[in-house]
């Protein structure tokens, strides 16, 4: 993090180019936009940089959540099942998934580095085109093509893109001059990470791209047009949530010994027998509260029982994943007051 931030600050600062950095932490918890907020006051105070940095805070605290619950404001997401009060509790950390609106403000107010909690990863692009009056559909349209960088070229690790919005459309073309944007590239990005490649939800809206056009401008630029955005009468923001629901342990073991292995199907029986049976003596957990992976590589560790020709095998890696059961959080929508 500290060698990516110095990368981009300094030619931010002589380019007068603001710096949006979002989801701080990966996870844009207010501890991880502290985090990164000192890394970045650390390199300016090194490098002597005098920029203005701006903190959005994403996380949200249960009491307050469990209140607009009961009001009947907050709804979990398909194909979550019904949220209640005591999930909500659970969580050690929320965070509200922002759009470009905040990070805008920040733009406005001067920031030169804006630090964002947990927001899409769209907004962290199209705040600034936005702000400066780019129409939505292209504005969106080109930061979801744009957020992954080189992903949407011939060669995925390239590194970054350069677009340029304007009010019909937009262009995209790679940084490494060895690497080309495709019609075909372009428009695959709409299958990541979506749900339907021709739809993606916003906080303020849906992008439709199922009329855009994706024609090749040079060989190693698209011109995109045709894409719309459809807005909603009701703004909402997803809230994610994480608890300690448990703990996992990984442990590898090689097995070479000829008796063990002639046996093996035996062995490995008797080894989920014995362990369950140390794990209720000494840690007194009951069977359903933890659980056991046990995989023999070498020995059908693949087909397992659909394995045609099984045979004993010279050598096996043991591979066992142990751990309490960890119970997935629901998807939350919260609408804006």
């Amino acid at each position: 993090m500290r060698r990516d931030l110095r990368l981009l600050l300094a030619p931010a600062s002589s380019a007068g180019i603001p710096l949006i950095v979002g989801s701080c932490g990966t996870s844009g918890t207010d501890s991880g936009v502290h985090w990164v907020a000192d890394i970045v006051n650390a390199i300016c105070a090194e490098d002597g940089l005098d920029l203005t940095v701006a903190k959005i805070f994403s996380e949200q605290h249960a009491d307050r959540l469990i209140a607009e619950l009961e009001r009947g404001r907050i709804h979990a997401l398909p194909p979550s099942g019904p949220l209640d009060a005591a999930t909500l509790r659970r969580c050690a950390h929320i965070v509200a998934m922002m759009g470009h609106e905040p990070i805008e403000q920040a733009l406005h107010a001067g920031a030169d580095v804006v630090l964002a909690g947990r927001a899409t990863d769209t907004a962290v692009s199209a705040a600034f085109a936005l702000m400066r009056g780019m129409p939505p559909a292209p504005t969106w349209h080109a930061a979801k093509i744009i957020e992954c960088g080189g992903q949407c070229t011939t060669n995925p690790a390239s590194g970054g893109v350069f677009a340029r919005i304007d009010h019909r459309g937009f262009t995209i073309e790679p940084l490494d001059e060895a690497t080309a944007c495709t019609p075909t590239s372009v428009a695959a990005h709409m299958l990541y990470e979506t749900v339907n490649p021709y739809t993606m939800r916003e906080p303020g809206g849906t992008i439709e791209v199922a009329g855009a056009r994706y024609t090749a401008t040079d060989e190693r630029t698209v011109r995109v047009e045709g894409s719309r955005f459809e807005p909603v009468g009701q703004y909402t923001v997803k809230l994610e949530g994480a608890a300690v629901t448990g703990y996992e342990t990984v442990s590898f073991t090689g097995i070479r010994d000829p008796q063990i292995l002639a046996s093996i199907d035996v062995w490995a029986e008797f080894f989920d027998k014995t362990l369950t049976e140390r794990v209720a003596s000494v840690l007194d957990l009951h069977a359903d509260s933890w659980s056991a992976d046990l995989r023999l590589y070498g020995y059908n560790a693949i087909l397992a029982e659909l394995e045609g020709q099984p045979a004993t095998p010279a050598e096996v890696d043991r591979d066992i994943h142990a751990g309490q059961h960890h119970v997935p959080l629901a998807n939350i929508v919260v609408p804006s007051p």
